[in-house]
């Protein structure tokens, strides 16, 4: 009978599962960030809100997704990154700020790599701690601020470093031709 109980569970689901949001819903929070003399990736905390990496914002941030935009107010957070709020630009969607990661997490995160949108990438949490969280992953020039993403589809981290100048490994195929 226990198993026939732990199977219906299972089939109907229940009322204490985390609800995650699909890929798309995720992806609709990624921002394009358009500075004065940078291009970086950012996040939708909020319907006014963008957490992107702090050395990002040098020179005035000009468009979000291509539309002009004024920053209105600038949050103080840890480390390398920060919290915008912007006029300009209301947000439909926005993602929900999680815990710390924990070692041997996946994570995924989307960017804009050498200028590239939207690019998806995952990996894995090598390091966490309060200070550091290592990810094993491939990042890139543009990465700088896209909001990485646990399992539940929270946001958990920002990109704001990699551990070469080059970074991109990118590989690159053709399709194969039709018949």
């Amino acid at each position: 009978m226990r198993i026939l109980a732990a199977l219906l569970v299972l089939l109907t689901g229940c009322g204490g599962c985390v609800s995650v949001p699909p890929l798309e819903s995720l992806r609709a929070t990624t921002l394009r960030l358009e500075f004065a003399d940078a291009l970086c990736s950012g996040t939708a905390i909020g319907p006014d809100l963008i957490l992107t990496a702090k050395h990002c914002y040098t020179t005035p941030l000009l468009r979000v997704n291509g539309q002009p935009v004024t920053v209105t107010k600038v949050g103080k957070d840890k480390h390398d990154t920060l919290t915008l709020r912007i006029k300009g630009v209301t947000f439909k969607h926005w993602a929900r700020v999680g815990a710390l990661p924990k070692q041997g997490d996946r994570i995924k995160w989307w960017g804009n790599p050498e200028g590239n949108p939207d690019i998806y990438r995952e990996g894995y949490v090598s390091r966490a701690n309060k200070d550091l969280i290592v990810i094993d992953a491939t990042i890139c020039h543009g990465d700088s601020g896209a909001g990485i993403f646990n399992s539940q589809g929270e946001v958990v981290a920002v990109v704001t470093a990699m551990s070469s100048p080059y970074g991109c490994t990118f590989m690159l195929s053709f399709p194969l031709p039709t018949a």
